[in-house]
């Protein structure tokens, strides 16, 4: 007589199958969700680091006009404070904030024993940007009056950094605005000094379209000539 396979046998071979088919659609599902899960890692990774740069860039920027803040009170007008630094120059090497005259030592924004370190944000500069000539490098600080349509018709005084990285604007903006208020992208607008530089405020002109969020003295600009890049700037003071 012959020999049989045994019922078992057959129910163990057939749960081994099912077992290698499960653990397959198992292994598949578990890499298709690790690949999502880095996708949108990646996309959360870049927006904290453009929030830290927004938070780095704000908190100077909130340290200049503190610093202007705690000048005016001691006595320098907006008209003698120097905000020269051997760090902020043009292309060409000249100086971008050139002193006022007859400016005494401690109505200096930096370098003094009362100053502030001045800082460069060319890390976050946009790659499209090149600075030839007289024009400002970037992420340097530059101090002009400008009419913001804040108070009255008068120019502003306006501290701003030129040849920004769009994205990082996008961050700066959306890190100083209220809840609920979301920008995507940096509006282009119109932009002219008011004066020179920064203690001959100029004729007033035309109101200067910059975008501030609510409640908030930082803006932002796009340039949208040849190349595109973004301007960063906070109200020091509103005439």
């Amino acid at each position: 007589m012959k020999n049989q396979a045994h019922p078992r046998r057959h129910t163990q071979s057939g749960s081994i199958f099912f077992w290698i088919f499960f653990m397959v659609i198992m292994f598949a599902a578990l890499s298709y969700a690790m690949t999502q899960g880095f996708r949108g890692g990646g996309a959360t990774v870049t927006r904290e680091n453009d929030r830290l740069k927004a938070q780095e860039v704000v908190s100077y920027l909130n340290q200049v006009k503190l610093q202007f803040n705690s000048l005016v009170i001691s006595g320098c007008s907006p008209l003698m404070i120097s905000f020269d630094s051997d760090l902020y120059v043009l292309a060409n090497g000249n100086p971008i904030n050139t002193p006022p005259p007859s400016s005494p030592a401690h109505c200096a924004m930096f370098g003094s024993s009362n100053g502030i370190t001045p800082l460069s944000f060319a890390q976050f500069a946009s790659a499209d940007y090149t600075a030839t000539g007289t024009d400002p490098r970037p992420g340097t600080l530059n101090v002009r009056y400008a009419d913001v349509q804040i108070g009255t018709s008068e120019n502003d005084l306006v501290a701003f950094m030129p040849g920004m990285d769009l994205n990082t604007c996008v961050a700066v903006l959306n890190y100083v605005a209220d809840a609920g208020q979301t920008f995507t992208a940096v509006p282009s607008a119109s932009w002219a000094y008011g004066g020179n530089n920064s203690y001959t405020p100029g004729a007033a002109g035309a109101p200067d379209e910059l975008t501030l969020p609510t409640g908030s003295m930082i803006w932002a600009l796009r340039q949208t000539l040849s190349p595109d890049y973004c301007e960063l700037g906070i109200v020091l003071k509103v005439l």
